[in-house]
């Protein structure tokens, strides 16, 4: 049930995806991407860089309560000129705190809420999924 609730929650998320700062239409420099991490909410955030087969990745979680942890995630993909577009946004989550590790080719999402120490899978995708057909 509680997976269900999860896919649900990330789908909802990502019809929403539209009123993020960056639409997947932007392109940023990395560097434009770690300063739109660390200074676009007010208690700032964390850029994470992936790579598999030559394929690049940035992870940005965001914060923005202040005594009550929170946090947003968004995926942005590289392209050939080295930039960086939204392939992914899953809305902010309170209580609790993203925290995505790599397996291969595969980002496992974990979500570990405030009260407990006890890390759950929050959801997964795959880096090469975050890429057009054309972009292989």
């Amino acid at each position: 049930m509680a997976r269900v609730f999860v896919i649900l929650s990330l789908l909802a998320a990502l019809s929403h995806a539209g009123s993020e700062p960056f639409q997947r239409q932007e392109r940023l420099t990395l560097d434009e991407l770690k300063q739109f991490a660390e200074k676009s909410s007010g208690l700032g955030g964390e850029l994470r860089s992936f790579e598999y087969e030559g394929r690049k990745i940035a992870v940005v979680m965001r914060s923005f309560t202040s005594g009550v942890e929170s946090s947003d995630f968004g995926v942005y993909a590289a392209t050939k000129d080295g930039r960086y577009h939204r392939v992914l946004y899953r809305e902010m989550v309170w209580g609790s705190l993203f925290r995505p590790a790599q397996d291969r080719d595969v980002i496992i999402v974990l979500l570990q809420p405030m009260s407990s120490h006890t890390e759950q899978v929050a959801f997964t995708f795959t880096i090469s999924g975050c890429y057009d057909r054309q972009d292989k």
